[in-house]
């Protein structure tokens, strides 16, 4: 009989959603929800799944454990910050090894499907109330950050103020953050309508999606949703593929000549005009920075220190940001060559399956706008994208 999954998908999600905010120290309350649900699991279950894509990563932890304390006497390593990424490593394994008792038949995997998009309409309507306050003067709760000076920025909650635009990011620390986040459960959820042949976001959902995510003013989140979008319409009829056309055709030049001065347009022409220095950060500066290591030490910085190793290795300071601001380059610059390839095994293998395409296109366009790599909730992501595609049985129906 089918578990009922979508409650305690739900929850669990919206607990990984606050992966900035702290408890105690460095335990986040990502990192508590994780736990509870490895705890609940291993109580309900009294087992775990080991399979053909944890197993890659199991082997992935051994190589970079290992590799990783034969950097602990370099000058920049850092035994902390070892131990800290270690630890919510092995807590992200353990979860890995408890989800796929979640989803052990298709309506489970609707099920969870429901609840991605359920967080994904719950953290809309939280944007756009708090842009609403925001305007009105009604929301004190929000600490408003200058352009230019972060050391006001807290854990969630804050407002960017960018002169010409503000920027909202919900209950997350930054309006990029809240994008990745989304664009990884829509582009979940887009790909599951697709290889199920089922529509799940409505129109009107999508309008309420598309609304939150504008006042992020995040172009890399803006882009990444026109991405998915995009695939899903040439994965769609004719008559939707010419409907869709047609719309952008009137569309786009309508929002160019009604608002000619947006801030997001200047954005935008400024990543094409090549002048936008986050867009340069993460398509060029990345390389720059593991071809920095890896000239220096092909087992990579180590799991936790790969800012501090960037900046022992960097002697002309020539980064202005020192993070590798991409998710794949932060694995092979934490973990070296061999760790890093290890780690692409299952891209790789999503790359080869054509049902796992979209899942592979979610990932890369997550990990373009964040190096956020070891968080627990990158890696629910991650597990997501290959068990929600999984071929499972369908559990009979009980005849009345």
């Amino acid at each position: 009989m089918p578990i009922n999954t979508k409650p305690i998908f739900f929850i669990l999600t919206l607990l990984l959603s606050l992966y900035t905010l702290r408890l105690v120290g460095t335990l986040s309350v990502a990192d508590f929800g994780a736990m509870l649900f490895i705890f609940i699991s291993l109580l309900k279950f009294r087992s775990v799944v080991i399979n053909d894509f944890n197993v890659v990563f199991l082997v992935w932890v051994l190589v970079s454990l290992i590799s990783s304390l034969g950097l602990i006497y370099e000058d920049y390593f850092t035994v902390t910050g070892f131990l800290g990424t270690g630890l919510r490593i092995l807590v992200s394994m353990a979860l890995l090894l408890c989800l796929p008792l979640w989803l052990k038949s298709k309506e489970e995997q609707f099920q969870a499907i429901g609840a991605l998009l359920s967080i994904v309409i719950f953290h809309s309507i939280v944007q756009l109330v708090f842009v609403a306050l925001f305007y009105l003067n009604k929301a004190p709760f929000l600490n408003l950050v200058p352009h230019g000076n972060q050391s006001s920025r807290q854990e969630w909650l804050n407002v960017y103020d960018y002169t010409f635009y503000t920027r909202f990011g919900g209950v997350f620390e930054e309006p990029s953050w809240y994008s990745w986040f989304m664009v990884a459960c829509i582009g979940l959820i887009i790909s599951f309508e697709i290889v199920n042949r089922v529509s799940i976001i409505t129109k009107r959902k999508w309008l309420l999606i598309l609304s939150a995510l504008f006042f992020t003013y995040s172009i890399a989140g803006i882009a990444s949703i026109v991405i998915l979008i995009a695939y899903k319409i040439l994965s769609g009829s004719i008559r939707a593929k010419i409907r869709s056309v047609v719309f952008i055709s009137i569309a786009l030049p309508a929002l160019i000549l009604l608002n000619p001065d947006s801030a997001l347009l200047k954005r935008l022409m400024g990543v094409f005009s090549g002048t936008d220095g986050s867009s340069n950060t993460r398509i060029f500066d990345s390389f720059t920075k593991l071809k920095l290591v890896l000239e220096n030490n092909m087992t990579g910085t180590g799991i936790g220190n790969s800012i501090e190793g960037i900046y022992h290795y960097d002697v002309t300071n020539s980064f202005t940001v020192i993070s590798t601001q991409n998710g794949f380059i932060e694995a092979f610059v934490s973990t070296g060559l061999i760790g890093g390839a290890i780690f692409m095994v299952p891209f790789v293998y999503f790359l080869c399956v054509k049902k796992y395409w979209l899942s592979l296109i979610t990932m890369t366009l997550v990990f373009f706008t964040t190096s956020a790599l070891f968080i627990v909730v990158m890696w629910f992501f991650m597990a997501l994208a290959y068990l929600l595609f999984k071929d499972l049985k369908i559990n009979p129906q009980p005849s009345t």
